[in-house]
């Protein structure tokens, strides 16, 4: 995955396609093809983008993905962002119903955790907050990022939760320490 995002960064196009093939032969070979169905056609759909002949548009392609746990909460932020609320909300409370201490056992845990903490804030979810938080604080001092792109620090997201459940103060110290520690 890294080496695609290098070479499309690098604008080899060829080469980037040639890595998203070799993740899904990978994938095949660790059983994990479910998994990474949609990064592998995320990232693909990404080049195709790039030499400007998508198929269909980025959005409609990667929705195909939905039913992929590890897959729906970046789909739920990025529809919530575009102003498609309650499909956000849907696929947000279908994700809900799944036992987030075994969600995304991959790479893509923190980043689903952080979705996740990032949708019930929005839905003022109060209520499932603290189960969100419980599964994100051993992430506390990470960063989210994925190749070029960043969702910022894990910290960020659980002042979120702690504001959301009416712990402003924890919400301020737990900024405060985000600050101390990355001046450090």
């Amino acid at each position: 995955r890294l080496e695609e995002e290098s070479a499309w960064l690098h604008g080899d196009l060829d080469d980037a396609e040639r890595h998203c093939d070799a993740m899904w032969s990978l994938a095949r070979e660790l059983g994990a093809e479910r998994q990474i169905v949609a990064s592998h056609n995320g990232a693909l759909a990404k080049v195709l983008a790039a030499r400007g002949r998508p198929a269909i548009s980025l959005y409609e392609y990667l929705a195909n993905f939905s039913e992929v746990p590890a897959f729906s909460a970046g789909l739920a932020v990025m529809l919530e962002q575009g102003g498609e609320v309650e499909r956000a909300r849907e696929l947000y409370e279908t994700l809900m119903q799944a036992d987030l201490s075994t969600l995304s056992m991959n790479l893509t845990r923190v980043h689903n955790l952080c979705f996740l903490a990032s949708l019930c804030s929005t839905f003022g979810d109060a209520d499932r907050a603290e189960m969100i938080e419980i599964e994100l604080v051993k992430y506390r001092h990470l960063w989210v990022t994925c190749g070029s792109n960043s969702y910022g620090p894990v910290t960020h997201f659980l002042a979120r939760l702690a504001d959301l459940q009416g712990r402003g103060d924890d919400a301020h110290d737990a900024l405060i320490d985000l600050w101390d520690f990355h001046l450090e």
